[in-house]
């Protein structure tokens, strides 16, 4: 997702999350793009939160 201004600069909006293995032991973390790879919940409780 990218976000403009009001000037059109663009911001890149990317989401990290932790990846374990089958022991639980954290192995690396994943860049996600917002809108291709966050659920549909996440993109509007993100939205809901833009006005506070």
């Amino acid at each position: 997702m990218i976000l403009r201004d009001s000037g059109g600069k663009g911001t890149l909006i990317t989401t990290k999350h932790r990846k374990f293995d089958s022991e639980n032991k954290f192995i690396s973390t994943e860049t996600f793009d917002f809108t291709e790879d966050e659920s549909e919940g996440t993109q509007k409780a993100f939205a809901l939160a833009g006005p506070l």
